[in-house]
């Protein structure tokens, strides 16, 4: 099966870890679109690389497979290897999914993945990180890339500023709110801790503030940016270990 040119929906495993917070009974099909839609993202760099094989794939920050899934049906024979920090997460997909599971820690610098990546997924975790943080991770990503491998990463944009200001979504209180935007329009990126949570929080970045980062890391190229590319929500930001 071509994953870039068949629908693999079929191929996708329905089985859901108990407790897992992301999906709703009441909505079942978002969960699984959010999936899908991260397949088409990874479809867009591939296409832009001219590379569409990929043997050695990681979903970090995997939580609990909602796009693990579709990684698995796209890459039957790859080896994945799911990251996350909970240990019983990382069990479970072990078991559904045949991932090879990679604790990991809140200092990236530190970590050492299993094996360098064809392709690197991250969905969802500079959304919660602050600046220094993001770049740490941006930075090792680049390290944990084969020669010629591509990562895509999400980021909160303009499109959960905009949810934020006509209302359509709360995300967080309107005093923290209010700190994140002051961030953002300053230096491009805004973050505020959740209450009782240090090291973990809220952040909106702008594509700017990513793209200057990774200017600085010389063996990445970037290949594209999609404003609201994942789910119609989230910034995709895209790039290429240098051969």
């Amino acid at each position: 099966m071509n994953w870039l040119t068949e629908d693999i929906s079929l191929q996708v495993r329905q089985d859901i870890m108990p407790g897992d917070h992301m999906y709703s009974p009441q909505n079942p099909s978002h969960y699984f679109g959010v999936g899908r839609s991260a397949l088409r993202c990874i479809a867009a760099a591939a296409i832009a690389v001219g590379r569409t094989q990929f043997s050695s794939i990681c979903d970090f920050a995997c939580g609990s497979g909602r796009v693990t899934r579709y990684l698995r049906a796209a890459f039957p024979e790859a080896k994945i290897v799911g990251a996350d920090l909970r240990q019983d997460s990382l069990s479970w997909l072990e078991q559904t999914f045949d991932i090879v599971p990679w604790v990991s820690d809140a200092d990236f610098s530190v970590l050492q993945p299993p094996s360098p990546f064809d392709l690197f997924w991250s969905g969802s975790l500079v959304t919660h990180l602050g600046a220094e943080q993001s770049s740490t991770l941006l930075h090792a990503t680049s390290r944990w890339l084969s020669p010629g491998g591509i990562a895509i990463v999400t980021t909160h944009g303009r499109r959960v500023l905009e949810n934020r200001l006509s209302g359509r979504m709360k995300y967080i209180s309107d005093e923290d709110f209010e700190a994140v935007r002051a961030g953002y329009q300053r230096c491009g990126f805004g973050y505020v801790d959740y209450p009782g949570r240090k090291g973990i929080g809220f952040s909106i970045c702008s594509p700017d503030w990513v793209t200057a980062e990774l200017l600085q890391i010389e063996d990445i190229r970037i290949i594209g940016t999609f404003e609201y590319g994942w789910d119609g929500h989230q910034d995709v930001i895209m790039f290429q270990k240098r051969f």
